[in-house]
C-alpha cells in the first residue's frame, strides 16, 4: 500500500531507495540503541575530541571561531554529491514555479542570510566541484498565521547515495549526551522557583567556522533570479 505523502520530496525521482530504506541501517545500528562496543575506548575518544574542540575556539572581531570535530576515518570518504544537489535544486525550483509558490520567496530567504553574514557566496568552477561537499535543500512552507517564517530551507546532511560511504552527519562527531535524564530535567523545571527561557537564534549567529576546509563541506547550489 502506498502512503499518501504530505510534502514534496525531490529526492524520490533521483534515489532508488525509499526514505525508510535509507534510514533502516541507522535505526537498527548498535550505536542508535545505546550499545557501545568498548566504553573505555569511547570515553577516551570523547575526551580527546572535546579537548581539541575547546582548544580550537578563538574570539575574533566579536565572533567565536571554531573548528568542527570530525571522525577522521569517515570525513575523507564523504562524497561531493554535486550531481544530486544540482538535480534536487532543479526539481525544487520546478516544483515551486509549477505550484505557484513563488520561488523568489525561497531565494529571498537566502538573500537575507547572505545580508546577515550567515552564509557567503563563493565562485567554484565546475571542474572543481569534486573538491567541495554539496548539500541538497528544499523549502518548507507554512501558512499558519502565528508562524513568522513562512518559508525556510531544509538541508539534507544525511544524504547517502552509496551505502558504503558515510553521510556528512555520520562523519560529524556528535559529542557526548548533555541532556542527561529527561525526568531529572522535568523535576528541575517543576521544583525550582524561577525558569528562564530564551531564543538562541542570535547566539548561533555569533559562531563562525575558522577553517576553510570546514566551510567547503557545507556548500549548496542556488538558482539566482535574472
Amino acid at each position: 500500500m502506498d502512503l499518501l505523502k504530505s510534502y514534496f520530496n525531490p529526492l524520490e525521482h533521483i534515489l532508488s531507495d525509499s526514505e525508510v530504506d535509507n534510514g533502516l541501517e541507522n535505526t537498527f545500528s548498535f550505536e542508535s540503541m545505546g550499545i557501545k562496543t568498548n566504553d573505555k575506548e569511547l570515553v577516551s575518544f570523547d575526551k580527546q575530541q572535546i579537548e581539541n574542540f575547546q582548544e580550537g575556539i578563538s574570539l575574533k572581531e566579536g565572533y567565536y571561531h571554531v573548528k568542527l570535530p570530525w571522525y577522521p576515518e569517515k570525513i575523507s570518504q564523504v562524497p561531493s554529491n554535486h550531481f544530486i544537489a544540482l538535480k534536487v535544486l532543479d526539481r525544487t525550483m520546478e516544483h515551486l514555479n509549477r505550484k505557484g509558490l513563488l520561488s523568489s520567496k525561497y531565494e529571498e530567504v537566502f538573500d537575507n542570510q547572505l545580508k546577515d553574514g550567515i552564509i557567503e557566496e563563493i565562485n567554484v568552477s565546475p571542474s572543481d566541484y569534486d573538491n567541495y561537499t554539496w548539500i541538497p535543500h528544499r523549502p518548507v512552507i507554512r501558512t499558519d498565521e502565528q508562524v513568522t517564517t513562512k518559508t525556510r530551507p531544509v538541508f539534507n546532511c544525511s544524504l547517502k547515495t552509496n551505502k558504503e560511504l558515510p553521510s556528512l552527519n555520520e562523519a560529524a562527531y556528535s559529542g557526548i549526551d548533555l541532556m542527561g535524564s529527561i525526568l531529572k530535567l522535568l523535576f528541575y523545571f517543576r521544583t525550582n522557583e524561577y525558569v528562564m527561557l530564551s531564543d538562541i537564534k542570535q547566539a548561533f549567529l555569533m559562531i563562525k567556522l575558522s577553517e576553510e576546509y570546514d566551510k567547503n563541506r557545507f556548500c549548496f547550489f542556488l538558482e539566482k533570479r535574472k
